[in-house]
């Protein structure tokens, strides 16, 4: 080749480098504006409202609203930023942003009112899972309700953008990913006001309230410094890389734990040990220790059999609920699925191929040590053929059950780390990633639904200050301090003690209060006459919804002549053998629901701090209190448990009374 060609070839490629530089330089400066900047996304009223985005430094960005144009220069940061002026409810308008290099047109797009709603799994239960959800779906033509749902992901600092989002319009088409308690706020809102609703879906199930929090409102717990300081510009993959190769080491050893499965997944069967006329009978779904059953840590086995009349002509999910604690499915001997969190279920796509026309069995191999064994009472396990109309055929019922290996002390296996998500179990990374990119959008409000990982006898103490400071942070960088910020209580949960004994869920739900009532512009609604036994996650979001939206006219909107709560403590005198107790927020007078005359849920202790059932009766305005066991009563309490059973103490305004207390004993 001549030298001639070799400077030609030089030059071309020194041309294409230079070119493709200056393209990605320009790609890079080209007009952007944050994820959650959409069609029909709904706006603040009633305040300025800032546009922004970024663009080539030095240039300028027009913004187009209502005929008027505002035009800011972008900064050498290359952010740019207009306020629209105040503007009252209503819409639909566009709203035109142009650079030199592009421009961006967001339509249909709504003032109104802006409520950020976030916390755990009850916060992102959906309505599809609601009770009722039939009838709701009738009633849910809202077009003037949005939800913008935030992308779940960690982040090592706090960031400025959001994964692209988009807001929906509430429809009988889209009302399923709704955030039920936020829909059924929002929708009591509506109706009232007719003013449009945005809700902002920033939740995380499984979630404790560090991971929500900002270094600055962690500082008054030096516990976490350690783990913040750890966090490294690549820490999220660095410890997704390491917790996939020490779960890939668990999974083998839980696989030779079971002595059957290999370690490329296949079933080997020893006939003497899956001749199943040795298998109990047992009761799915269910925990086998409430069906009379011994087990131990380690292995169980179960199998389930069902027909198929006719072979489906696509494949079919099955879902068998959560299983305790890590599980291997097969279908007809062929691995389809593993799951190793109790928060997930164990769901999977069966391909068509593995099914057979007549006689099918499902078999389960699992591992727990922990707690109870068996498939979580609350998912009743199914097939999902995906016809149209869609068909389930149930698995509930009569499966076989035989005990594998076991061990008496547990940990055999090590730990377990999460697979799939671990951010928003560490301190600080959802909020950098959900929490902070929104401080710079305008909301009218905060709806905080969160607590259940936090009641753990380790932190749940920590929860009041916790709180407060989340509250006071998120405040700060929202630029309002007078935020109305609106918790939910955690509902009554767990199995009815017959001897009154709070734990740490209690000390959680007591925390809650305690802020709500402690803060201005805070507040907390009462949802211990609306759990599940055995359910965290309760179906009936719409009470909550319609107790938030109460408490926010009042907060919120200035409704100060409504009663937004239940019964609240105000204080307690000692007449003889009797605890006189006063109340705040009575309302239109105190009420015993059930017509009975005795009041539910109340516990009475002397002296020596044990407590006894209490028999507590309506005296005008306040409650008469008194125990055969306890003469001389020093302490008070009222539905203080993790679950106090069915309730029937109200306002005439069919709000709960506040459970409390008046001793400061810790837990046990």
């Amino acid at each position: 080749m001549s030298l001639h060609h070799t400077y030609m070839r030089f030059f071309i490629k020194l041309a294409v480098f230079f070119w493709l530089l200056l393209f990605s330089g320009s790609l890079h400066a080209q007009l952007r504006i944050p994820g959650y900047f959409s069609d029909h996304m709904v706006l603040q009223r009633a305040q300025p409202v800032k546009i922004w985005g970024w663009a080539n430094a030095g240039s300028t960005a027009n913004v187009t609203f209502n005929s008027v144009t505002y035009t800011a220069t972008v900064k050498d940061d290359g952010t740019w930023s207009v306020n629209l002026p105040v503007t009252k409810a209503g819409g639909p308008y566009d709203i035109k942003i142009v650079s030199a290099q592009s421009s961006i047109i967001l339509k249909d797009v709504l003032f109104g009112d802006v409520w950020f709603c976030s916390g755990q799994s009850n916060m992102n239960f959906r309505m599809s899972a609601i009770n009722n959800f039939a009838k709701e779906k009738e009633d849910a033509d809202y077009p003037w309700i949005r939800q913008l749902d935030a992308n779940r992901l960690g982040a090592e600092v706090p960031q400025k953008n959001v994964a692209k989002s988009t807001w929906v319009s509430c429809s009988p088409a889209t009302i399923q990913a709704f955030s039920a308690v936020a829909f059924c706020f929002a929708k009591e809102l509506y109706v009232k006001n007719k003013v449009p609703i945005g809700i902002i879906n920033a939740s995380w199930g499984g979630s404790p309230i560090q991971t929500f929090m900002s270094p600055a409102a962690l500082k008054d717990f030096p516990e976490y410094k350690e783990r913040i300081d750890a966090i490294t510009p690549t820490f999220i993959n660095d410890l997704k890389q390491k917790y996939k190769l020490e779960n890939h080491k668990w999974a083998l050893k839980f696989y030779a734990l079971t002595d059957y499965i290999s370690q490329d997944l296949k079933l080997s069967r020893d006939p003497a040990f899956f001749d199943t006329s040795d298998w109990l009978n047992v009761r799915v779904p269910g925990y086998l220790e409430q069906q009379g059953l011994k087990v131990k840590n380690g292995v169980s086995w179960y199998k389930k059999e069902f027909v198929l009349d006719e072979l489906p002509e696509q494949d079919v999910n099955v879902d068998l609920g959560r299983i305790k604690m890590s599980c291997v499915v097969f279908i007809n001997g062929q691995f389809v699925g593993r799951q190793f969190s109790i928060w997930y279920n164990a769901n999977y796509k069966i391909p068509k191929a593995m099914l057979k026309k007549g006689g099918n069995e499902i078999l389960v191999c699992s591992y727990n040590e922990n707690g109870s064994t068996g498939f979580q009472p609350v998912y009743k396990p199914k097939l999902v053929i995906n016809t149209a109309p869609q068909q389930n055929i149930s698995l509930e019922g009569t499966w076989l059950f035989k005990q594998g290996k076991t061990y008496e002390t547990p940990g055999v296996l090590g730990p377990l780390m999460p697979l799939e998500y671990f951010e928003h179990q560490y301190p600080t990374l959802v909020y950098n990633a959900v929490i902070a990119p929104f401080f710079n959008y305008g909301v009218k409000g905060v709806l905080w639904y969160q607590g259940e990982d936090n009641a753990k006898n380790s932190v749940c103490y920590d929860y009041e200050k916790m709180l407060s400071n989340l509250i006071s942070d998120w405040r700060t960088s929202f630029n309002a301090p007078k935020l109305p910020f609106l918790i939910v209580q955690l509902a009554n949960f767990n199995p009815v003690k017959s001897n009154p004994e709070p734990s740490a869920w209690t000390i959680v739900q007591e925390a809650q209060a305690k802020v709500g009532q402690g803060l201005k512009n805070a507040g907390t609604v009462v949802i211990n006459d609306i759990g599940d036994v055995i359910d965290i996650h309760p179906k009936n979001k719409q009470d909550v919804g319609k107790r938030l939206a109460l408490l926010a006219r009042k907060i919120a909107y200035g409704e100060n002549n409504i009663t937004a709560s239940g019964p609240e403590f105000k204080s307690a005198e000692r007449i003889d053998d009797r605890l006189i107790i006063s109340y705040n927020n009575v309302g239109a007078g105190l009420v015993n629901k059930d017509g009975t005359s005795t009041l539910k849920a109340f516990c009475l202790a002397g002296k020596d701090s044990k407590f006894y059932r209490a028999n507590a009766s309506i005296d005008g305005d306040r409650v008469i209190v008194f125990s055969d066991q306890v003469k001389a009563p020093l302490y008070v309490r009222y539905a203080f448990e993790d679950n106090p059973g069915k309730i029937n103490f109200y306002n005439k305004d069919g709000l709960p009374a506040v459970p409390f207390r008046t001793d400061t004993l810790k837990i046990k």
